[in-house]
């Protein structure tokens, strides 16, 4: 293992830019997969009051719970 050099001016920068391009592309992802099930949730209302006979407050305690699951 490397010893660090901790006056290294450039570590940070380095660093930094390693964990961007790790990070950055697994939250890009993610984003777009929040996105989807979020539009999804809001199409299938539509079907599910019927179906399951459920009223809009329970639907939307219902998508606030799935909400919580990003947060």
């Amino acid at each position: 293992m490397a010893h660090l050099n901790v006056e290294d001016p450039g570590l940070g920068s380095r660093t930094m830019r390693k964990v961007s391009l790790r990070i950055f592309p697994i939250v890009g992802l993610l984003y777009v997969f929040n996105y989807m099930d979020r539009s999804n949730i809001s199409y299938a209302q539509l079907g599910m009051q019927h179906e399951l006979g459920i009223t809009t407050a329970t639907f939307g305690a219902v998508a606030a719970i799935f909400f919580l699951a990003y947060v």
